[in-house]
């Protein structure tokens, strides 16, 4: 019951994404608020204790990559709530999924575009400037918008399939 229910809120949550460009925070907040109920069910309270000290780690993680702006806001909150109803370890599997089929997706278009070396320099450059000014600086206004959430949801459809597999004793 409760992957439908993350599932579900993920594929509103992308819905609403590649719509509008936003995840809603009324969406969040429904996350936030089932995440201790699912974790509850599944590891009684000392697991909803946990789940908030986790969400705090990630949502550290998350602020310091949205901070230049390599992931949006909603994605962070998205992922913080994934944290909460889950646990670390299935949401750090969920951004690593995630994360492969972005950076896949996004070779796919520069490659399509014609700009991979050109973003391949503009990264390298930024890495530079950030080492050498020994500050996070965002990382670029005029890099292409691409909707993440779709990824994320992709991500966790991935990350539930393998668990499932390993509870059934496949791996």
């Amino acid at each position: 019951m409760s992957t439908v229910v993350i599932l579900g809120i993920l594929l509103i949550a992308t819905i609403c994404d590649m719509r509008k460009g936003k995840i809603p925070n009324v969406l969040i907040l429904v996350a936030l608020i089932l995440g201790p109920v699912i974790r509850y069910s599944n590891e009684g309270f000392s697991g909803v204790l946990c789940g908030m000290l986790e969400m705090m780690l990630l949502l550290f993680a998350g602020g310091l990559m949205y901070k230049i702006r390599v992931i949006g806001a909603g994605d962070v909150k998205l992922f913080c709530a994934l944290t909460l109803a889950i646990g670390i370890q299935r949401t750090g599997m969920i951004v690593l999924f995630s994360a492969t089929l972005g950076a896949f997706f996004a070779v796919f278009l520069f490659v399509k575009e014609g700009i991979l070396w050109r973003r391949i320099l503009y990264f390298a450059n930024f890495v530079m400037d950030c080492v050498d000014s020994k500050e996070l600086k965002h990382y670029g206004k005029d890099s292409p918008r691409i909707n993440f959430c779709i990824f994320i949801f992709a991500g966790a459809i991935i990350e539930e399939i393998m668990f499932m597999m390993g509870r059934l004793g496949w791996f």
